[in-house]
């Protein structure tokens, strides 16, 4: 057991020396905060993550335009919401005008927007009068502790959406049966389980293992391969 540890240590120490003498351009990610939060939160905790994370990607931390409870969300409320369709049209407008990004990144309610994203993508959707085939195509998301939101986003999920995924899922959160389910939505999914409850994904959640399975997942979208792509 200690010895597989200090392999996985070795390894994440060998990716931080090779990020460091890697001239590619970064992974343009733009991120989503959780409900009642806001975008310079998201960005702190993303600062704590490995240098072996950092060096592979950018990330863009965007504040959602509606306010509730003290914080800033991108629709209100968790369950029977509303104005997901001003929500979605402030993400599409803000992404037509600062794109193009490689994937996005999102934590609870940000990860049901930044899956809707993608999958809307996929199935080349028409949500409110905005057409998902207007935007710089995605090629990855990444989604932490987030789930499917039913009624409102179906049509996204009616078959599973072909673009690659990481889904990280704290092991001690209590969503975490609906997150456990959200996988299976996704042709292309890669699940790792930090030790965590509901709340921001930082690096002391972040064991070697964690870091490695992140860090090759990037690796391979800088690649440039399209969602059918095989490991």
């Amino acid at each position: 057991m200690a010895r597989a540890r200090y392999c996985l240590i070795l390894t994440v120490l060998v990716l931080q020396l090779w990020s460091l003498f890697t001239d590619g351009a970064k992974l343009r990610i733009l991120a989503f905060h959780s409900f009642q939060s806001t975008a310079s939160i998201t960005c702190g905790s993303i600062r704590t993550w490995s240098p072996a994370i950092l060096n592979l990607a950018e990330f863009t931390c965007l504040t959602a335009p509606f306010t509730e409870g003290g914080g800033k969300s991108w629709f209100l409320r968790d369950t029977n919401p509303t104005r997901v369709e001003e929500g979605l049209a402030y993400v599409m407008n803000y992404m037509q005008q600062t794109g193009p990004y490689d994937g996005v990144y999102g934590f609870s309610q940000g990860a049901m927007m930044a899956a809707f994203l993608v999958a809307g993508q996929d199935k080349k959707m028409v949500f409110a009068g905005k057409s998902f085939a207007g935007l710089p195509p995605l090629r990855f998301a990444i989604l932490h502790e987030g789930g499917f939101l039913r009624g409102i986003m179906d049509e996204a999920y009616s078959t599973p959406v072909n673009i690659r995924t990481l889904h990280s899922i704290g092991q001690l959160d209590s969503h975490r049966p609906l997150e456990e389910e959200w996988p299976q939505y996704f042709v292309h999914p890669t699940v790792v389980r930090p030790v965590m409850d509901h709340t921001y994904l930082t690096n002391k959640y972040m064991d070697a293992e964690i870091v490695s399975t992140i860090v090759n997942f990037l690796k391979f979208a800088a690649k440039g391969a399209g969602p059918e792509g095989e490991d």
